[in-house]
């Protein structure tokens, strides 16, 4: 985080909606330097609406919205700059086209850019490893690539705040998790204060600093993600069906009525015990079956009945010898 650590954005008793419609009421939230938040919350709550009215592009419908202390006014963009999902309409523009229109808000009336928009243009490149792109039209891009080319429009835009929505929307894991990477990494090195919208609940977990929980009420949650699980906050906004959050978990119900016992550790536990649930096992601490992962070169498995004990080299050759067991 930044040295102050000062706040960047706060609202009082805020209200988004349309027209006399809330979605979400009486907010007060505050959004520090050097700090990214996840905004979550099921289907439809409003999370695209508040990522909207917070950058000034959709009307309030009560209350305040603060920025560095101060309310909206003509230098707006020099404070917020936002990456929302629709696509852009100039598909032949290049990557360094893009990226340059993030220095608009501080061109004089010649509309050209001066060495030092070029250098905050060069960093901004730089920062999201994107330099092999800068030629690149927009249309030969990928959509993990345009993500990060609009993301550096947004650095290029040097403002203090960044404001996204759903950024990881239809991006491949490897994708999602450079993206959210890359934001963690904004945050610290550089004091920015960002918020994500989004519906990536395990990205969110292991990434953010705070979380705003939407709630049924109309209201927000806030806290750090492991206090929010802890406390049953997601568990009673999403109403998980068949997920146990606090673990990770898929549900199982151990439909073979058999009892084993496991003898592992670390990754090798949970990838065995997660195959043997899901094949309908029930794990115990004691058991007449065994099964036992050997870390070796080469890992291996030994199932131990009464009868007899029997090597495997896969977890598929685990459950195979079982089922004959």
């Amino acid at each position: 985080m930044s040295k102050d650590g000062g706040i960047l954005l706060s609202t009082n008793e805020l209200a988004i909606g349309y027209g006399k419609h809330a979605l979400l009421a009486d907010l007060n939230l505050t959004l520090n330097a050097g700090e990214l938040v996840c905004f979550m919350g099921v289907n439809g709550v409003g999370k695209s609406s508040l990522i909207r009215s917070l950058a000034g592009l959709q009307k309030i419908l009560a209350g305040t919205i603060l920025y560095s202390g101060t309310s909206a006014d003509s230098d707006l963009p020099k404070k917020l700059s936002v990456v929302l999902t629709d696509k852009t309409g100039a598909p032949t523009m290049t990557v360094y086209e893009l990226i340059a229109f993030g220095r608009y808000p501080y061109m004089r009336w010649n509309v050209q850019l001066t060495d030092v928009d070029k250098q905050i243009i060069e960093r901004s490149i730089e920062q999201v490893n994107i330099s092999h792109l800068r030629n690149k039209k927009l249309h030969e891009l990928s959509d993990g690539q345009q993500q990060l080319a609009m993301i550096a429009r947004a650095l290029a835009q040097d403002s203090g705040i960044i404001l996204l929505d759903e950024p990881t929307a239809h991006l491949d894991l490897n994708n999602k998790l450079e993206v959210m990477n890359l934001l963690r990494h904004i945050c610290r090195s550089a004091g920015k204060g960002i918020i994500v919208a989004t519906h990536e609940l395990d990205l969110a977990l292991q990434t953010a600093d705070r979380v705003w929980l939407a709630t049924n009420d109309k209201k927000i949650l806030t806290g750090i993600p492991e206090d929010l699980v802890l406390d049953g906050s997601f568990d009673k906004v999403f109403e998980f069906k068949g997920y146990d959050l606090k673990t990770g978990t898929v549900e199982h119900i151990p439909h073979l009525n058999r009892n084993l016992s496991l003898t592992a550790n670390g990754p090798t536990y949970h990838w065995t015990k997660r195959a043997l649930e899901r094949a309908g096992y029930h794990i115990v601490i004691k058991s007449d079956c065994n099964v036992m992962a050997i870390e070796n070169e080469k890992r291996s498995w030994i199932v131990k009945t009464v009868q007899r004990e029997t090597s495997a080299a896969t977890l598929q050759e685990v459950l195979s010898i079982l089922s004959h067991a």
